[in-house]
């Protein structure tokens, strides 16, 4: 179902621990494959997805995801970046978007992202989770942080110009699905 993109710089910790988030996905058979682009050159990032069992992809986030694109078994695209953790349970919300998108025909117009949550437990952190849910679900704006599942049609189509930061902004004209299942920002 899903191919994992993740772009990572120098964040070894950090992608050891979205990396983390993913394994029961694995285990349900939800995630197909992994691809981490290394897009600064260091041998911890290349250690971390190696260990992870995560093809390894260095170059810029461009030429990461149409090698990513080229190579991944799944029809649909999970872009995380490093440090985001995923709720308990993610995949199972995520699967019945994808089943209920294809059923509908409309995996070309429509992606989703998670749920922002912040990992500030302090009045800050909960303002910025509310206006990352009006954000969201009025304005259609998502961070990186609230991760990104798009079809890999959808992705293959659009322009090397808009996939030159992982990841990228959802397509123009697309409709998007904010899910219950949380991320947790860094």
């Amino acid at each position: 179902m899903f191919t994992v993109v993740i772009a990572a710089d120098s964040e070894e910790e950090q992608l050891a621990r979205t990396l983390a988030a993913l394994v029961p996905a694995v285990a349900e058979g939800v995630v197909r494959d992994a691809v981490v682009i290394d897009t600064g050159g260091l041998p911890g990032i290349a250690a971390v997805a190696s260990a992870a069992g995560c093809r390894h992809v260095a170059g810029s986030p461009a030429q990461g995801l149409a090698e990513a694109l080229a190579g991944g078994r799944g029809a649909w695209v999970l872009m995380l970046r490093p440090g985001v953790m995923l709720e308990v349970g993610w995949f199972r919300e995520a699967a019945e978007f994808v089943e209920r998108t294809e059923a509908a025909g409309a995996a070309a117009t429509t992606c989703a992202a998670f749920s922002y949550a912040s990992l500030d437990y302090r009045a800050g952190g909960r303002v910025r989770e509310v206006w990352r849910f009006v954000a969201g679900n009025l304005l259609g704006a998502v961070l990186a942080e609230q991760a990104l599942i798009i079809a890999k049609t959808s992705l293959m189509r659009m322009g090397p110009h808009s996939l030159a930061s992982l990841p990228p902004r959802k397509p123009a004209g697309s409709r998007l699905v904010i899910l219950r299942a949380k991320a947790f920002a860094p």
